[in-house]
């Protein structure tokens, strides 16, 4: 276990054992203790690692039902479970969760813990991501001199910072590794609709999407709206992004759909409803 300064917080850094980083998909979890109290950081961490070593314990158990039952098996594992989160199987909950598979059940978890709001030093990161991912998604469907002119400048981070700092927004970040690798924000509607929240926009790292860290942060966002309805605006024609918003519930309301001016160019947005 280490304790990490970085920006305005300790980090709890926590190797994984060698035989469950095939589950957990990488050598280390990283905490965000989101406190810059050092004494406080010491009493967080003492609690997660608790609940890290009881969550290795059971892994090891559950990785033994399957060995046992020569049973070929998958886990979807973005990172740490909450605590909340946290598996609490005995022997009995064990042999049914074995059976599920031998049954040809689904079961997946998908963590949440590698989400946390975002804080200023996030700023150069998020828009990093959003630049990248802007000319990877876009390319084709908006005209080149916007995708050119897309970059990561002091105006930009700045903008972020401030978004972040005064909290007229929410803005959560995907952490992994001590590296943020996607990003969600979200907040009042801007618009005249007659629902309450928007989502903003919503981008992950091209080179780690595909891994379920938009999903986590779809899910985590509706959690913070308890699950209150909420609409975002996406660019037509991107048909990635639509399959993924179907897939999360979304649906289509044409009646919104608009057209923007977007320097001089006209861009047609159509709106998913949740």
């Amino acid at each position: 276990m280490h304790l990490y300064n970085r920006g305005s917080s300790y980090y709890l850094v926590v190797n994984v054992p060698c035989d469950l980083i095939p589950i957990y998909r990488k050598k280390q979890i990283w905490v965000s203790l989101r406190t810059k109290d050092k004494n406080i950081a010491n009493i967080r961490s003492l609690m997660i690692l608790s609940k890290l070593e009881y969550q290795f314990l059971t892994e090891r158990q559950k990785m033994s039902v399957f060995k046992n039952a020569n049973i070929r098996f998958t886990l979807d594992y973005n990172g740490m479970p909450r605590p909340k989160d946290s598996f609490t199987y005995g022997e009995a909950d064990i042999e049914s969760f074995a059976l599920d598979f031998c049954m040809n059940k689904t079961w997946e978890y998908n963590s949440m813990n590698n989400i946390r709001y975002a804080i200023a030093d996030d700023a150069q990161s998020i828009v990093q991501i959003n630049v990248t991912a802007w000319k990877e998604a876009y390319k084709g469907l908006l005209p080149e001199e916007l995708l050119i002119s897309r970059k990561v400048d002091e105006k930009r981070i700045n903008g972020w910072k401030k978004k972040i700092d005064d909290k007229s927004s929410t803005v959560l970040v995907y952490e992994d590794g001590g590296e943020v690798r996607g990003y969600l924000s979200a907040g009042p509607k801007r618009d005249d609709i007659q629902y309450d929240n928007e989502l903003y926009a919503i981008y992950v790292d091209p080179s780690f999407q595909k891994q379920g860290i938009g999903s986590s942060l779809f899910e985590e966002y509706k959690k913070t709206i308890k699950n209150s309805s909420f609409y975002l605006y996406m660019l037509s024609g991107n048909n990635n992004a639509s399959a993924f918003y179907k897939k999360m519930g979304g649906h289509r309301d044409m009646k919104y759909d608009r057209i923007l001016n977007v320097d001089n160019y006209e861009i047609k947005e159509i709106i998913y409803i949740f």
